[in-house]
């Protein structure tokens, strides 16, 4: 049942989300404290185009597996895409508790980068964008981010460090 819920909601459509959502709810009365099942009827939900209404599912498996980056990123994914501000930025709490797991996660930078630019944050969203770009080994990318943004953070401080970070390692790799 548990690899038939994701199946049926990939396959498209409102019927096979209302399937996929009812098997993961199965699957939740047989078994409450399982993170998994939670998350499960949470991504349906979000992959349905229901982001407000996957956020108690997806808070619920975080509860039960808080030290989960990759439950982190979904449920951040998801407190994003209701565009509201507070959830964006619980959502960017969300995503710098899933870096100290899921560091080489593309996914933590793309959506910090989403966060930074709902709230605004446009250096916070090009060094967000320079990070992930320098991941996807898009040097390029990643250096003219970093050199755009560089100026903006005052220097020594964290983000300074990691825009500086970021031109350091690019132009070790075009040399």
């Amino acid at each position: 049942r548990y690899a038939r819920a994701p199946a049926r909601f990939r396959l498209g459509g409102q019927d096979a989300l209302q399937q996929a959502i009812a098997e993961a709810e199965e699957l939740i009365r047989t078994q409450p404290s399982n993170p998994y099942f939670w998350e499960l009827k949470g991504q349906a939900l979000l992959e349905g185009g229901a982001p407000a209404k996957a956020l108690a599912s997806l808070r619920q498996a975080n509860k039960l597996l808080p030290n989960s980056g990759l439950i982190q990123i979904l449920y951040a994914q998801a407190l994003i895409a209701t565009e509201d501000r507070a959830n964006i930025k619980q959502a960017l709490n969300l995503l710098t508790l899933a870096k100290k797991t899921e560091r080489d996660s593309v996914d933590v930078y793309k959506y910090s980068a989403l966060a930074y630019g709902y709230l605004n944050d446009l250096p916070r969203a090009e060094l967000a964008t320079a990070e992930m770009a320098m991941m996807q080994g898009d040097t390029a990318l990643a250096s003219e981010k970093a050199k755009r943004v560089i100026g903006q953070f005052k220097h020594g401080s964290p983000e300074w460090m990691k825009a500086n970070d970021v031109l350091n390692f690019t132009s070790k790799e075009r040399n």
